[in-house]
């Protein structure tokens, strides 16, 4: 159950979106995201952990929203079952690259040590202010914002070279990090 609440949670955004981008009546909107919700909990036993959940919960999400479609086609202001397929098929393609974001990022991450991971640590795991993580390492706050600038730089290029198909292939100058 816990898992199924780790995953719904990270994927409910994505989910809402999704709904609302085709039943535009907000109240019809959450009864589909609740209808999606209790199908998506029912059937978590079928899920395949070796997939992405995201895409999973979505292609629900599509079946919840194509029966509220059917049950609505004489409103003008509906969407066809095909524009609402492949609007599904957009999110799920998104929530993949996000994915593989994060898993890259997390592995980008990893690579960083010492100050600099501690100095992300601070700031972005504990939320700590600039001012605070420069008295807690004997730094003035502008070393810290520039040492936090030439991180990101860093992790960034780190995600161009894992991911150079979500960013076209163009990468940050070497010399220029």
């Amino acid at each position: 159950m816990r898992e199924l609440n780790v995953l719904w949670t990270q994927s409910h955004g994505a989910v809402l979106s999704y709904i609302r981008s085709i039943v535009v009546d907000f109240h019809r909107a959450d009864d589909v995201l609740q209808e999606t919700a209790a199908t998506v909990a029912e059937k978590f036993d079928e899920y395949d952990r070796t997939l992405p959940f995201a895409p999973w919960a979505l292609g629900i999400a599509k079946f919840k929203v194509l029966e509220y479609l059917r049950s609505s086609s004489r409103d003008r202001l509906v969407f066809s079952e095909e524009v609402a397929e492949s609007i599904a098929g957009a999110f799920s393609e998104l929530q993949i690259k996000a994915s593989d974001t994060e898993i890259a990022l997390e592995q980008c991450v990893s690579r960083v040590r010492g100050r600099p991971r501690k100095l992300l640590e601070m700031r972005y795991l504990r939320q700590t202010s600039v001012e605070d993580v420069a008295q807690a390492t004997g730094m003035t706050s502008t070393a810290v914002r520039v040492a936090l600038h030439r991180i990101r730089k860093s992790l960034l290029q780190c995600l161009q070279d894992q991911l150079p198909g979500l960013y076209g292939g163009n990468h940050l100058p070497r010399g220029r990090q």
